[in-house]
C-alpha cells in the first residue's frame, strides 16, 4: 500500500485563499498564529507548488531540512512526512504517496503540492474554481501512538455477513467512488489482483490472530504487492475489523483521517477489497489501492 498517514485534526482549521497578489498569493482565512504567506507559488500539472516549510509550519507541523540527503521533513503529532527535491513521492511512516507533481528546489525553497501535503498531513483539500478559494477541511480522527489502522471494532455477535462476498466488494467500490465523486475526484476501477492480495491478508489476519498491515513473516502492503507481480508508481492499503456492511466499513474509513486520505488519494486509479469472515472479530476487511 501507500498508506496514508494522518496527524491531528487540530493541524487544519481554515481555508485558503488563492488570490493574484504576486507578494502574497495564498493566505488563510481567520486568525492563525502563523499564517500562511506563501509568494510565488505556481501551478505545475495542475497542481498548486508552494514552499514545503511555510505550508507545514502554517498547518502546525515542525520543519527540517536535511541538506546531505536533499530532503526537507516535516513532524507532528509524532509522525513524520519527507520529501527530496526531483522526488514525485512523499515518504511517510506508514508508506509512499505519490505526489501530483515532482518536488523541486526554486529560489533555494523545495516546492511541492499544496493538495497531496495537506492531504498527507491528515486534511481534506477542495478546489473552488468560481471563488479562487482552496479549503482545507480538518478531520476528527487521527492515527495515534504510530498505528495506521482503525481500530477493530467489537463484534455485536459472532454471526458472519449473509450477503455474498463479491456483493460486498462491489457495495465498497460502489461507495468509495460516490466519496470521491463528492470531492471531484475520478472513479476508481476494481482490480481482481489486488483483491487477491487483500483477501490472502484477511484471511491471513482471522486465522492467525493480529491485525496489523505487517503480517506476521514482516511483508509489509508493498511487499505483498511486489510479490503478486503487480506494478504501481504509489500505493495504499485500509484494514479494518468488526464491521459488518460495506457501509459500516466504508463509513469508518471515512470518519478516520488517514483512511479517508487513501479514499480520496487523486494519485491512485484501482481498488481491490478482500474480505474473509471468520476469526475474532467475526469478519476483516483490506482494502488496496494503486496508481
Amino acid at each position: 500500500m501507500k498508506k496514508t498517514l494522518s496527524f491531528a485534526a487540530a493541524i487544519c482549521v481554515f481555508a485558503v485563499s488563492v488570490s493574484a497578489s504576486a507578494a502574497c498569493n495564498i493566505k488563510f482565512k481567520g486568525s492563525l498564529s502563523n499564517p500562511l504567506c506563501v509568494a510565488n507559488s505556481y501551478i505545475a500539472n495542475g497542481s498548486t507548488m508552494v514552499p514545503f516549510r511555510s505550508l507545514c509550519e502554517s498547518l502546525g507541523a515542525k520543519v527540517s531540512w536535511d541538506a546531505a540527503t536533499n530532503t526537507a521533513s516535516a513532524t507532528c503529532g509524532g509522525k513524520t512526512i519527507s520529501v527530496s527535491a526531483g522526488e514525485n513521492q512523499l515518504e511517510t511512516d506508514c508508506g509512499t504517496i505519490g505526489l501530483s507533481a515532482p518536488a523541486c528546489n526554486k529560489n533555494g525553497l523545495t516546492y511541492v503540492p499544496l493538495r497531496s501535503i495537506c492531504e498527507a498531513l491528515g486534511c481534506n483539500v477542495n478546489w473552488n474554481a468560481e471563488s479562487g478559494e482552496i479549503d482545507i477541511i480538518p478531520q476528527n480522527n487521527t492515527c495515534e501512538n504510530g498505528n495506521c489502522e482503525i481500530e477493530p471494532s467489537a463484534p455485536a455477535n459472532t454471526e458472519t455477513p449473509t450477503q455474498s462476498a463479491a456483493s460486498y466488494e462491489q457495495q465498497v467500490l460502489e461507495l468509495v467512488n460516490e466519496q470521491r465523486a463528492n470531492y471531484g475526484l475520478a472513479p476508481l476501477s476494481y482490480s481482481k489482483e489486488l483483491e487477491a492480495v487483500a483477501y490472502a491478508h484477511s484471511k491471513d489476519m482471522a486465522q492467525n490472530n493480529y491485525f496489523n498491515h505487517t503480517n506476521l513473516s514482516g511483508q509489509s502492503p508493498f511487499d505483498r504487492i511486489h510479490a503478486a507481480g503487480i506494478s504501481y508508481r504509489s500505493a495504499a492499503e485500509n484494514i479494518a475489523a468488526g464491521q459488518k456492511t460495506p457501509q459500516e466499513v466504508v463509513s469508518a474509513w471515512m470518519n478516520s483521517a488517514g483512511h479517508r486520505a487513501n479514499i480520496l488519494n487523486s494519485s491512485v486509479t484501482k481498488m481491490g477489497v478482500g474480505i474473509y469472515s471468520g476469526g475474532s472479530y467475526g469478519i476483516y476487511w483490506t482494502q488496496l489501492f494503486i496508481g
